[in-house]
């Protein structure tokens, strides 16, 4: 019982203090910059593969076209 009112306390001093409102924007703020490179990440290797897509579909139909079925 004494360990829960202790945790209690420190964690209100905590709350009034703002330590704990900063560690949680902190965490917050590094979890978005995370995901917000990783979308770069993402978008710029499908920009890359549809040109890369988009370049092989016109070499091959480049290939096929004097050729008669």
């Amino acid at each position: 019982m004494a360990v829960v009112l202790t945790t209690t306390a420190v964690t209100v001093a905590r709350w009034w203090s703002g330590v704990w409102l900063a560690s949680w924007a902190a965490k917050v703020l590094a979890t978005e910059l995370m995901v917000a490179a990783w979308r770069r990440v993402v978008v710029s290797a499908d920009r890359i593969g549809g040109k890369a897509l988009v370049r092989a579909k016109r070499s091959s139909a480049r290939g096929f076209r004097g050729v008669r079925t």
